[in-house]
């Protein structure tokens, strides 16, 4: 079978959610899909339940790999894809019967690169909590055009929102021109966010405004929680780098909403880093808003004069103010 479409499945111990992941993309209505199912050295039942998918239906493809992290596990992915166009679910997350056809239809009218779809958050009945369903449609607001293709440069509040580079389809031969590769870090350690911006610096985007995606927020193991408050930075420093290469045009459309992002991830992960007392935060925010032209920032229309002091503060290594917040409020962030 020449496959339209191939979807790459991440997994790492969700046994519990990942029959409803599977099943969802094997009932698709694009019925030409290759399923590549990429066993990350789960220590539960995942491994049996990839190799009873694989060997019931031969649109699955089962990859059985040593622990080493979301990254990694894609790439191997992208590495076994057949498809002409690539998507990515994550496993324990579902899709609607008609994503991908929809998302493959929209990518061959346009000619897209990236198609991009609104998607939902999904909070389940776990632990007694009312189960509930939130549609994300930040994208509706920001007016991108509901037809043809546009360019990241025309709309950089992209930038600023969550990656969801599951709710996407892409061009395979696309992430070819591109060189298109996660970074392979033990863990997730948010390697989406430098996908997300390698794929959009990149490309033509077209954007379906009706939601597919069923984001899951309520998994304590899924791989958007956040253990290691260093991970952002880390990220963070990966995307400047690749920020760095554009054309100064690009980069002026791009840098003020990149570092805004940037601010509300930094100050996040240091608030994790104050409140389980490590000592080392401050040499990592004051890195990470050191590598930034301080004149962006004290010019900027989107940081508020109390985020403009704050950067100032921490820049410099001053900490003792918003430590002080941090410690009274007993939140992560204190603006």
């Amino acid at each position: 079978m020449q496959y339209k479409v191939s979807v790459i499945v991440p997994i790492y111990g969700v046994e519990k959610y990942l029959r409803q992941c599977v099943d969802s993309i094997l009932g698709q209505t694009l019925r030409e899909i290759e399923v590549i199912l990429v066993d990350d050295g789960s220590k539960d039942k995942c491994p049996a339940i990839v190799d009873e998918y694989a060997a019931a239906d031969t649109r699955v493809k089962a990859l059985h790999l040593s622990n080493g992290g979301y990254g990694r596990a894609i790439n191997h992915g992208l590495d076994a894809a057949s498809g002409e166009y690539i998507g990515i679910v994550e496993s324990d997350d579902w899709i609607s019967k008609d994503m991908y056809k929809k998302l493959f239809e929209r990518a061959k009218e346009t000619g897209a690169d990236v198609v991009k779809s609104a998607f939902f958050e999904y909070n389940g009945s776990e632990n007694g909590s009312q189960e509930s369903f939130r549609p994300i449609h930040w994208m509706s607001k920001l007016k991108v055009p509901d037809s043809g293709t546009f360019r990241i440069f025309d709309y950089p509040e992209i930038l600023f929102h969550h990656p969801s580079i599951w709710s996407c389809l892409y061009k395979h031969k696309y992430l070819k021109s591109i060189n298109a590769r996660m970074e392979e870090v033990k863990g997730a350690g948010w390697v989406d966010n430098p996908w997300f911006y390698d794929t959009l610096l990149n490309g033509r985007i077209s954007f379906v405004r009706e939601a597919f995606y069923y984001y899951r927020i309520n998994n304590p193991g899924q791989s958007s929680n956040l253990k290691d408050y260093t991970i952002p930075f880390a990220r963070w420093n990966d995307i400047w780098k690749r920020l760095k290469k554009l054309s100064a045009e690009q980069y002026s459309k791009v840098a003020e909403w990149s570092f805004l992002k940037e601010f509300y991830d930094s100050t996040y992960a240091y608030g994790i880093g104050f409140h389980q007392g490590k000592t080392d935060p401050k040499q990592y925010i004051a890195a990470s808003f050191n590598r930034v032209n301080p004149q962006l920032v004290m010019k900027s229309g989107l940081l508020s004069p109390r985020q403009k002091e704050i950067f100032c503060q921490l820049r410099n290594g001053d900490c003792h103010r918003y430590d002080e917040q941090l410690r009274q409020s007993g939140k992560l962030q204190v603006f």
